[in-house]
C-alpha cells in the first residue's frame, strides 16, 4: 500500500531506500515544490522559495505561526529584497508580504511591506499568517523573518517564576497588555518577590507599568503600580489569589522584569498582620502544631500604637536556627526595623538561643520580620508588646490660638537623652508659626547640645541654634504645612530644656534673619483667593539684601491690577518701589540699598496660580551671603547688567544634609585679558576658601561642565576690579 503524500516542513529532503533478503516490486515517487508552511514551535526561520536565490514568479505562499491564547508572536525581519513598491501608486502591488492575525487571508493585514523596506520587531498575539505574492516579473532574491514565542500573561498556581515578555531576549514589546493569574492553596496566600525590575518610567507610572492586586481580578485592592528601575518591595496578598496587570505603550521599551512567587502562610494563619491592641502577644506560626514553625516563611508584623505613644517590644523566648560560623544571621533571624516599613532603621537583627533585649520605639510604629529558610526549624518566640508614653516630642496639630510645649521640667535629677522631636501641622494650604521663648543648652557642644526647626519634607528654611543659651529667638514660618522642632541634649535637666509656641501662621510675617526662603501661601500648590499678605525682611544692621527669584507664577493683568508681588526698599508701604510683578515671566534678580525689603502679595477672587519661590541672602558688601535650599540659582550684582567695578562677593550654597550639589553656569560672561588675575570666579568643593577649587574662571565661555562637589556646601569667590565691556554671570545648583 503507497504511503499517504508528504509535506516536508523545509526547502530539502532526503530519501533514503533499504533492502534486505526478499525482492519486491519496489516504489516510485515524483515530487514537486510547493510554498508555505504551518509553524508551531517556540521559534522558527520563515524564507521565500529558493532563498537565498531569486524566487519564482507567480507565487502565492502562506505561511501559518501558530500560538495558543496567553502567547505573543515576535516577527524579526532577518533579510528582505522584493520588488519595489509602485512608482505610480506607491503600494506593494507587484510582489509583496501582508502580515495578518488569525488565519483568514480576508483579514486586514497588520502591514504590508516589499521592495527593500524593513520593519523593527513585530509583536503580535497568534495566531499569524504572512501572506507572499509575486507578479509576473522582476523576481529579487526574497525573504529570512525569524521568528520566537513569548508568553504574555497566564494562570499560575503553587510556586514558580512569571517574566515580562521576551525577557532574557531583548527589550519587552509595545502595546502589551498581560494579565497573570496566581492561584494557592485556600489556606496560603500569595508571596511575590521581584528579582530584576525595569519598566520605562513616566509620572504616575501612567505610560508602562505592571500593577499588583490583592484578589482575583481587577477591582480587588491594589497593593503596588510600579515602574522605572527601582526593585518593588516583596509584596504578599491577604487571600489566596493575586493577578498582575502588565500593560506598555507604543513609545518606549526597557528590559523588563522577573519575579518569583510561591504560596506562604498569611496573617490568618498567624504570619504578619497589622497589631493595634497593647499589651498584647504575637508568636512564630505553627501550623502543624508541632511545637516548631514553619519552613519557608516570610513573616512581616506591623505593631501600629496612638499617636504620641512608644511601643516596647519583649521577647519571652526565642529559639531560631544559629548564626553562621562567620556569626551572622542568614538563615531563620527576626528583624526590627524602628519605624513603618522595612525602609526605616534597622534596629536589630536576632537568631540562635539568645533572647533579645526589651527595645523600645522611637516613634508610633515598630516593623517586625521573621524569616525562615527551607531546613532546620525550632521552636521559634514569643513576643508581648505594650504602649508607653512618650517622654518628649509628640506629632500635634496647630490651630489658630497659641499652644505651649516644653521639654520636660526636672527639678532635681539628671536624664540622659538622645533627642527630642516635635512634628506640628497645620491644615492644608496653611503653614506653622514657631516661637521659641526659652531655650537652655547643656554644654556648648554643638554636636550634641542644640536646637532645629524646619519644614518638612523639603528641609528648606533649616534654623540652628547652639553654643549659647537665649532667651528669646526669632520667629519661625514654615514654608508648607509642616514643621518639625529636633531638640538634641546629653542629659535633660533643668539647665537643659526648650519651650515654644506653635499657631497656624497668617500670611503676615516678618524675618529678622540674613538668609531664607519665600513661599507663597500654599506653595506648591496654588494660592488661595483674596490674599493680602505683607513680609518684611530685615537682615543685619550695614547689610544689604539680595532676592533670586527660582519660580513665579501669578495672574497676569495690565499694570498687574489682579494678583501682583510687590517689592519695596525700606520697611513699609510708603518705602521706595522697586518692581511690582505678576505673570509667568521670572523677575531679574532684586538688589536692595539697606538692610531692609517690605513685600506685598496680593491675590482676587477669580484666578490661582502656583505662586512664587524666592531665595534671599545678605551681606555687608552689598553682595554674596549664604543661599539655602535643594536648588536655586543667584546671579552677579545688577544682573542682567554689569557689576560695579571693584565688586567683591562670595555665597555659600548650603543645601539639606546628604544631598551633594551641583553648581551649573547658566549664563557667564567675565570682563578680562584673559589671566583671570584682576577679575574671576572660584568654585570651593567645600563651605569655605580653605576648600579645594575649581578655576578661576573668565573671558565668555559657554561650555563649562557643571561643577560637581561631594558634599551638600559650595563656597564661591567673585572678584572683580573692573568691567570694560558688557560683563554678568548667572550660576544655578541643584542637589
Amino acid at each position: 500500500m503507497a504511503p499517504s503524500t508528504i509535506i516536508t516542513p523545509t526547502n530539502a529532503f532526503r530519501a533514503v531506500f533499504q533492502s534486505q533478503e526478499e525482492p519486491a516490486q519496489g516504489f516510485s515517487a515524483s515530487f514537486i515544490s510547493r510554498c508555505g508552511r504551518n509553524f508551531t514551535g517556540p521559534t522558527g526561520d520563515i524564507i521565500s522559495p529558493n532563498f537565498p536565490k531569486q524566487y519564482d514568479n507567480n507565487m502565492n505562499c502562506t505561511y501559518v505561526i501558530e500560538d495558543n491564547s496567553q502567547s505573543l508572536i515576535v516577527l524579526t525581519f532577518v533579510s528582505f529584497h522584493l520588488e519595489a513598491r509602485s512608482a505610480i501608486t506607491g503600494s506593494c502591488e507587484n510582489d509583496g508580504l501582508h502580515i495578518v492575525r488569525g488565519h483568514s487571508l480576508f483579514s486586514t493585514p497588520v502591514a504590508t511591506v516589499c521592495g527593500d523596506e524593513t520593519l523593527d520587531p513585530i509583536t503580535l498575539k497568534g495566531p499569524v499568517l504572512l501572506n507572499f505574492y509575486s507578479n509576473a516579473h522582476t523576481p529579487d532574491l526574497g525573504f529570512k523573518l525569524s521568528y520566537r514565542k513569548t508568553s504574555c500573561g497566564g494562570t499560575f498556581n503553587s510556586f514558580g517564576v512569571i517574566r515580562s515578555p521576551s525577557y532574557l531576549n531583548s527589550d519587552y514589546p509595545n502595546n502589551l497588555y498581560c494579565v497573570y493569574n496566581i492561584t494557592v492553596r485556600n489556606d496560603r496566600v500569595v508571596l511575590l518577590k521581584f528579582g530584576d525590575f525595569n519598566v520605562a518610567l513616566s509620572t504616575f507610572c501612567s505610560h508602562d507599568y505592571l500593577a499588583v492586586y490583592d484578589g482575583s481580578n481587577m477591582s480587588d485592592p491594589l497593593l503596588g503600580k510600579f515602574c522605572g528601575s527601582k526593585l518593588p518591595p516583596t509584596v504578599k496578598s491577604s487571600n489566596n489569589s493575586m493577578v498582575l496587570v502588565f500593560k506598555t505603550d507604543s513609545v518606549q521599551t526597557a528590559r523588563g522584569w522577573n519575579a518569583i512567587f510561591r504560596e506562604t502562610l498569611g496573617p490568618q494563619q498567624g504570619c504578619g498582620g497589622y497589631l493595634t491592641v497593647s499589651n498584647s502577644t504575637f508568636v512564630s506560626p505553627d501550623s502543624d502544631s508541632n511545637g516548631k514553625y514553619d519552613r519557608d516563611l516570610s513573616c512581616t508584623w506591623l505593631i501600629i500604637a496612638p499617636v504620641n505613644k512608644l511601643i516596647q517590644l519583649t521577647f519571652n523566648t526565642f529559639a531560631l536556627e544559629a548564626m553562621t560560623n562567620s556569626q551572622q544571621c542568614l538563615y531563620d533571624y527576626v528583624k526590627l526595623y524602628d519605624g513603618e516599613s522595612e525602609n526605616d532603621r534597622l534596629a536589630g537583627t536576632f537568631c540562635g538561643s539568645t533572647i533579645p533585649a526589651p527595645f523600645i520605639s522611637s516613634s508610633n510604629f515598630l516593623t517586625v520580620h521573621f524569616v525562615s529558610d527551607l531546613t532546620l526549624e525550632r521552636e521559634g518566640f514569643n513576643a508581648t508588646y505594650t504602649f508607653v508614653d512618650m517622654p518628649c516630642g509628640g506629632t500635634y496639630n496647630a490651630n489658630w490660638t497659641p499652644q505651649n510645649t516644653s521639654s520636660p521640667y526636672l527639678s532635681n535629677q539628671s536624664v540622659p537623652l538622645s533627642t527630642c522631636t516635635w512634628v506640628i501641622e497645620a491644615p492644608p494650604h496653611q503653614q506653622v508659626k514657631i516661637t521659641v521663648w526659652a531655650l537652655q543648652l547643656h554644654s556648648q557642644d554643638c554636636a550634641q547640645n542644640y536646637l532645629e526647626v524646619q519644614d518638612l519634607p523639603e528641609g528648606d528654611g533649616r534654623v540652628h541654634f547652639c553654643g549659647r543659651n537665649i532667651s528669646a529667638l526669632p520667629e519661625f514660618y514654615s514654608s508648607t504645612r509642616t514643621a518639625m522642632v529636633v531638640f538634641k541634649s546629653e542629659v535633660l535637666n533643668s539647665n537643659s530644656r526648650v519651650s515654644f509656641t506653635y499657631q497656624i501662621a497668617d500670611c503676615n510675617r516678618q524675618y529678622n534673619r540674613a538668609f531664607g526662603n519665600l513661599k507663597s501661601p500654599g506653595w506648591p500648590e496654588n494660592y488661595n483667593d483674596n490674599l493680602d499678605c505683607t513680609i518684611i525682611l530685615t537682615a543685619p544692621q550695614n547689610h544689604a539684601i539680595s532676592l533670586f527669584f527660582h519660580s513665579f507664577d501669578i495672574e497676569d493683568s495690565s499694570n498687574c491690577a489682579h494678583d501682583f508681588l510687590e517689592v519695596r526698599n525700606g520697611s513699609s508701604s510708603s518705602s521706595p518701589l522697586l518692581g511690582k510683578y505678576c505673570g509667568t515671566l521670572q523677575p531679574n534678580p532684586i538688589f536692595s540699598q539697606n538692610n531692609e525689603l517690605y513685600l506685598r502679595f496680593k491675590s482676587n477672587n477669580i484666578i490661582s496660580s502656583h505662586g512664587y519661590e524666592i531665595i534671599w541672602a545678605s551681606s555687608p558688601s552689598g553682595c554674596g551671603g549664604t543661599l539655602y535650599g535643594d536648588s536655586g540659582s543667584f546671579t552677579s550684582p545688577g544682573y542682567p547688567s554689569t557689576y560695579p567695578n571693584n565688586t567683591h562677593c562670595e555665597w555659600t550654597l548650603i543645601a539639606p544634609a546628604g544631598r551633594p550639589v551641583t553648581v551649573s553656569f547658566y549664563f557667564i560672561s567675565i570682563d578680562d585679558p584673559g589671566d583671570c588675575i584682576q577679575n574671576y570666579l572660584i568654585l570651593y568643593n567645600g563651605p569655605n576658601a580653605t576648600s579645594p577649587s575649581s578655576g578661576p574662571y573668565c573671558g565668555a565661555d559657554t561650555n563649562i561642565a557643571p561643577f560637581v562637589a561631594s558634599s551638600n556646601q559650595v563656597f564661591i569667590k567673585f572678584h572683580a576690579e573692573y568691567a570694560v565691556y558688557p560683563s554678568a554671570f548667572r550660576l544655578t545648583w541643584d542637589s
